[in-house]
């Protein structure tokens, strides 16, 4: 479960995965709700959420989560109730926020820092990020959204050196955000996207970096003799699509940033983390079943549990555009 403590960044990447929970003030760019920010109180109904949960783990999401006027208060709230804190940021922080990571109690937060390509941000995202990355250290993990055919992971090797950073990677597959519209790859280039991202895994492993993957890469994508690189130069391939669970800044729900218009509820609505998510499983999983694409229909590795058959969001999109109208409005709301 994620806190979305803030909506709005200070950066902007064209396949946004929060597109619509999202505003973008420096750019101008139209999206989300202007300025949101979790309050003191609704933060602490999310840490007794938590507890009530058994779940020790917070994690904070934004948006930037490090723009939130109070983020620092935050942080200190998490550790303070016994806390294991996880941000997830890109790493564009202020002075305040680095000093802040640079104190002792502090030295237990982790971090995910999402990167892009050098010539995909501008110059002073690249520096102010450089400066966290140094504060970070062996806390931070890098991550990588794929949204092209033509990526290169050389960049994030040196950092990783440069810094001290964890030597583990994670890599995400942009998705279709849907009722929204952001850059990820037609289900044409993905084979493509497959041959691109095995020679990369094989050049992150020859300098001791494992990838690790995040949700909704269709097993289909790589070649079969290349089964063995996923294994080898990874912390294990997994091919999943479940509910994620994003909490918003007004305790508003839904299961994930791409299906962020789908199937909205209340944090108050379920009694823990756990019913949540399998309420989500449920209502989700006839979307699930169906696989992202034709090929799904009569895919051995669907049928035998080894793939998720991509993100529901692609399915939900494609869908749609093959003339089923306005799907995602028919997936109700999950309920206890």
């Amino acid at each position: 479960m994620n806190i979305v403590i803030s909506d709005v960044c200070n950066r902007s990447c064209p396949y946004c995965f929060a597109a619509l929970k999202v505003s973008y003030p420096e750019d101008g760019k139209p999206g989300g709700d202007n300025g949101n920010y979790i309050s003191t109180e609704n933060f602490q109904r999310c840490l007794d959420f938590l507890k009530q949960s058994g779940e020790r783990k917070l994690k904070l999401l934004g948006g930037e989560p490090t723009v939130h006027p109070r983020f620092i208060e935050l942080v200190s709230m998490g550790l303070a109730g016994d806390f294991s804190v996880s941000v997830f940021s890109n790493g564009i922080w202020s002075a305040a926020v680095r000093s802040f990571f640079q104190s002792q109690q502090t030295s237990g937060v982790e971090f995910l820092i999402n990167v892009n390509e050098r010539n995909a941000q501008k110059e002073r995202e690249t520096l102010l990020q450089e400066k966290s990355l140094a504060v970070a250290g062996p806390r931070a993990r890098l991550s990588f959204n794929i949204y092209r055919h033509d990526f290169s992971l050389a960049f994030a090797t040196e950092l990783i050196e440069k810094y001290g950073l964890k030597r583990e990677m994670r890599l995400g597959l942009a998705h279709p955000v849907v009722g929204a519209e952001n850059e990820y790859p037609p289900d044409s280039s993905l084979k493509t996207i497959g041959k691109r991202l095995i020679d990369q895994m094989r050049m992150l492993e020859s300098r001791d970096i494992l990838a690790t993957f995040d949700c909704g890469f269709p097993l289909c994508m790589f070649d079969e003799e290349d089964f063995g690189v996923l294994v080898k130069c990874s912390n294990g391939f997994i091919s999943i699509c479940e509910p994620i669970i994003d909490v918003g800044a007004d305790l508003s729900v839904w299961p994930c940033f791409p299906l962020a218009k789908v199937a909205n509820t209340t944090l108050d609505q379920f009694p823990d983390k756990n019913a949540m998510v399998a309420a989500y499983a449920k209502s989700m999983g006839p979307l699930r079943q169906m696989g992202s694409m034709d090929e799904c229909i009569d895919c051995k590795y669907m049928r035998r549990g080894q793939c998720c058959g991509g993100c529901v969001g692609r399915t939900i999109r494609n869908w749609e555009r093959s003339g089923a109208g306005d799907v995602a409005s028919r997936i109700k709301a999950p309920t206890p």
